[in-house]
């Protein structure tokens, strides 16, 4: 009886009530019914935000095509040629430089990553120790990490910071969307 008594107290009832609303939420937040209720509210909040202006300077630097065809090698092998683009953005005053792809560690042992070979990895590795500006990818295949190759790296290795690599995975929704990471 006297437990009946303590119910009818505010206090415990609010904090009942709470952990069962709780409760509620969690379990409700896993159906797909609730996730595309969230995905909805979320992209309508973009379009009734609208276009926002920044006053951001960012310059993205991309490889085409026709540049990959004129360097007549494969792509593994042009970190001497980043190299030389990590120096000339370094020189540019860039606060940043983001590398969206790479080798993995895995493959460092390979001849044509040696010094003077055509994928010198060395000199791309020198040129993000010079700048200190350099963020690497690292990317995240279930329980395993892939990171660059071990020369990118060296800089990370004798002065590690946080912003050295760069978690790169992305996970799209069902209708291919981006919303979380």
């Amino acid at each position: 009886m006297r437990r009946f008594w303590r119910m009818l107290n505010p206090t415990y009832r609010g904090a009942v009530v709470g952990l069962i609303c709780a409760l509620a939420c969690c379990l409700l937040n896993e159906t797909v019914v609730m996730r595309g209720a969230e995905n909805w509210a979320l992209d309508n909040c973009f379009v009734l935000r609208g276009k926002r202006s920044t006053s951001a300077n960012v310059v993205v630097v991309g490889i085409d095509e026709d540049s990959l065809r004129d360097l007549k090698k494969p792509l593994a092998f042009i970190s001497p040629e980043m190299s030389e683009v990590v120096r000339y953005l370094y020189a540019e005053g860039a606060s940043a430089i983001g590398l969206d792809f790479f080798i993995p560690a895995d493959a460092e042992d390979r001849p044509y990553f040696r010094p003077g070979a055509d994928g010198d990895a060395d000199q791309l590795g020198k040129a993000i120790a010079q700048s200190k500006k350099v963020i690497l990818p690292e990317w995240q295949l279930g329980d395993e990490w892939l990171s660059p190759l071990f020369q990118w790296k060296t800089k990370n290795e004798i002065d590690p910071a946080w912003t050295d690599l760069g978690y790169v995975n992305l996970t799209t929704d069902n209708d291919t969307f981006l919303r979380r990471q």
